[in-house]
């Protein structure tokens, strides 16, 4: 295991976790649970510890992922909404 690149990815976590506190509750939570998912997929990384550069790219995708997720779930729920309202 490449502990440069281990302590590296660690520390890098510890400062995004820090600096979250400049969002609201609701996508502090959301950054925290991408951190958490892109930290184990590089910490669990057997062969090989992902570079800073590694890891930042899949948090961002995974921030991707998780809005588009959010915003389909978003937009099932106006359509239900409307879908409702057209049988009142």
């Amino acid at each position: 295991m490449d502990t440069h690149n281990t302590w590296r990815i660690t520390r890098l976590i510890s400062l995004y976790k820090e600096k979250s506190t400049v969002f609201n509750k609701r996508t502090r939570n959301l950054f925290i649970c991408a951190i958490l998912k892109v930290a184990q997929w590089a910490l669990d990384n057997s062969t090989e510890i992902p570079s800073l550069d590694s890891f930042r790219k899949k948090l961002r995708e995974t921030i991707n992922e998780f809005i588009i997720g959010a915003l389909d779930y978003f937009n099932n729920g106006l359509k239900m909404i409307n879908a409702y309202l057209l049988i009142l």
